[in-house]
């Protein structure tokens, strides 16, 4: 049996979900490499899943969900609550029976890497070093890490944020571009569910965990300034100005023209960021694992994927607006401008109009489960829900498109 070898680059978030999806869901002639500089730091926010992602270290790690969640300072999660968007409280629970995780990302890689030794020996490899250059050879790929050449099958490049966004499109209707991070001490444990808090100057996340919540201000620069969105959000979270953590991010929307070209694929934060509503990211790397897999066992053509990857894409921005447009508690700048864009976003959209058709048509007659069990309605029409999700977003939100 002829060995073959796929190598990941980086040991964040994206980077362990793709070794443990990869070694769980390749035939076993397939090794897996994962290349990283330990010189690197991991963002260090407290991070909030979906039910894919516990479902894909629970087969790659043979992660427990009783006896391991301690290892990652972790809680569980049923449900995100939005707090300040309607006049009261909504919950967007986790459907179909799913449960959730909030966890410590400078956690994930000293906990999953000796587990991944461990259980998958020969078939899994972990080269620390620095990536210097990557090579397509026509019928391989040569990575240089510290000067010594590897040679890989494929690659998948998970390290995160690209230097330059030459080959990416960078979208101007999304609302956020800033965020202010604390991290208060504090146990998690019972809050059973992610916070999203809208404010006045735009949205703040709240993830528990076991010994500390992280707190995340999200704004838009050119709306806020910093020094105001400091004085906001020590309000908010009741720590005063100087005693914030002095942790700043500055981002910006955007998603590679196509994510797999001459045997690299892109993922993670090397592939698309928009903004982390609904734990989107883990989902993201998610679906590219899905398409990439596809192609690697012959279903899907390079086409195929690049195909798939930019029609998530569309599905993941509608899905984004959708929860956005129908504004907040709030009437500002902010709000205003984000409901109008927001808003047009969605009628522009043939991927949300024709949804709104189906949906509607399906709930008539009383047969989503007709949809639930027929995947070309379902990649065709839907968006990162399946249809009952869809139905309960709608429901929670008061938008009630789809209600008969």
């Amino acid at each position: 049996m002829h060995t073959k070898k796929l190598g990941i680059l980086g040991s964040g978030s994206a980077g362990i979900q793709s070794v443990c999806y990869f070694l769980a869901n390749l035939p076993k002639k397939w090794e897996i490499s994962l290349i990283y500089n330990p010189a690197i730091p991991s963002l260090g926010i407290g991070e909030s899943t979906n039910g894919t992602f516990v479902h894909t270290i629970e087969a790659g790690l043979d992660f427990n969900f009783v006896e391991d969640l301690p290892s990652l300072d972790g809680t569980t999660k049923f449900a995100t609550r939005y707090e300040n968007w309607r006049p009261n409280h909504i919950y967007g629970p986790l459907i179909q029976g799913n449960c959730a995780m909030h966890f410590d990302t400078f956690k994930l890689s000293a906990f999953a890497i000796p587990r991944l030794h461990k259980i998958w020996k020969d078939r899994f490899c972990e080269i620390q070093g620095n990536v210097t250059q990557i090579n397509n050879q026509g019928d391989s790929v040569i990575v240089s890490v510290d000067g010594q050449d590897l040679e890989y099958d494929y690659i998948m490049d998970c390290r995160g944020t690209p230097k330059t966004f030459d080959d990416y499109w960078t979208p101007d209707d999304f609302a956020v571009n800033h965020g202010l991070i604390h991290n208060s001490p504090g146990d998690g444990t019972n809050w059973a569910c992610t916070v999203h808090r809208a404010t006045v100057d735009g949205w703040m996340f709240q993830v528990p965990l076991t010994t500390r919540i992280s707190n995340g201000y999200l704004f838009n620069n050119t709306i806020t300034d910093v020094d105001q969105a400091r004085e906001n959000f020590s309000k908010e979270i009741n720590v005063p100005i100087d005693q914030l953590d002095n942790i700043e991010y500055k981002f910006r929307p955007y998603y590679a023209k196509q994510i797999l070209e001459n045997r690299v694929v892109k993922n993670g934060n090397n592939a698309l960021f928009f903004e982390p509503i609904f734990a989107n990211a883990l989902w993201n790397y998610d679906m590219i694992n899905k398409f990439f897999k596809d192609f690697l066992i012959g279903t899907f053509t390079e086409d195929d994927v690049n195909q798939k990857y930019i029609w998530h894409v569309a599905k993941l921005r509608d899905m984004i607006h959708f929860k956005y447009h129908g504004g907040s508690q709030y009437k500002t700048k902010f709000w205003d401008q984000l409901v109008k864009t927001s808003t047009q976003s969605l009628q522009n959209s043939p991927v949300f109009n024709e949804a709104c058709y189906v949906m509607k048509k399906f709930n008539k007659i009383n047969n989503m489960s007709f949809v639930n069990n027929n995947p070309e309605l379902r990649d065709k029409f839907w968006w990162l829900y399946p249809p009952d999700g869809l139905n309960k977003v709608d429901q929670v939100f008061g938008y009630n498109y789809f209600k008969v």
